[in-house]
């Protein structure tokens, strides 16, 4: 409960395997990400061992690598980018002349920004659904030690239609993943064909009990 006061953490997950929790956070710069550490988790009483990574890439097999996230963004986006990006962030179904009317442009306007946000890759829209209300009753998280180069080894790991999240990582690990499977038989068929991949040295999994949290309405900073 108390890991939910802190808005900056868009994900809690209860787990069962390596770890208990597995948490996600955005933060600003790196100083940031320590600020939000020594208040959620390690000033946190009832957390005795953790493990932080930072996400450093998130490769995309349909349209390449993408960008570092420690590099700059391909342009600079300006007040009214932020606003819209706010917008869609609380309600994806919010029609351009509700975001125009928020951000005090027009809805011509607001419907080009828009869509050049998604052009120029600095904004994304997916459709999200319950795993477990399409059938994927067992989902969790997997944390790769790589033997072979690291995008190499994402390219392969992209193939598996199971993983439906993949981030290069700082840290023992390499890469993490999110996955969903229908059942203790199609999991242990995708933990197979995981392992089997080339260029995966070691994994551990986790399975996921409980989800607490998961949004996207993450915090968009003012300035460059």
């Amino acid at each position: 409960a108390s890991l939910l006061e802190h808005e900056q953490i868009s994900y809690i997950s209860a787990s069962l395997g390596t770890y208990d929790l597995v948490i996600y956070g955005t933060a600003r710069d790196t100083m940031d990400m320590v600020s939000i550490m020594d208040r959620a988790v390690i000033a946190n009483p009832l957390i005795h061992d953790y493990e932080c990574h930072v996400v450093l890439e998130f490769p995309d097999a349909k349209r390449g690598h993408a960008p570092s996230v420690t590099q700059v963004v391909p342009r600079q986006i300006d007040h009214t980018d932020r606003q819209i990006i706010r917008q869609a962030q609380q309600d994806a179904r919010m029609s351009f002349t509700d975001i125009a009317l928020q951000t005090n442009i027009s809805p011509t306007s607001a419907a080009d920004r828009f869509r050049k946000l998604l052009t120029d890759g600095i904004i994304r829209v997916i459709t999200l659904p319950d795993p477990t209300r399409i059938g994927l009753t067992l989902s969790g998280n997997v944390r790769i030690v790589a033997k072979s180069p690291t995008r190499a080894l994402a390219a392969e790991l992209s193939k598996l239609p199971e993983l439906t999240s993949l981030a290069v990582v700082s840290g023992r690990f390499q890469i993490a993943a999110e996955f969903n499977t229908r059942d203790a038989t199609h999991f242990d068929d995708f933990r197979a064909r995981m392992l089997n991949t080339p260029g995966v040295q070691h994994a551990e999994m986790s399975l996921h009990r409980k989800l607490y949290r998961q949004h996207f309405n993450w915090s968009i900073p003012e300035g460059t």
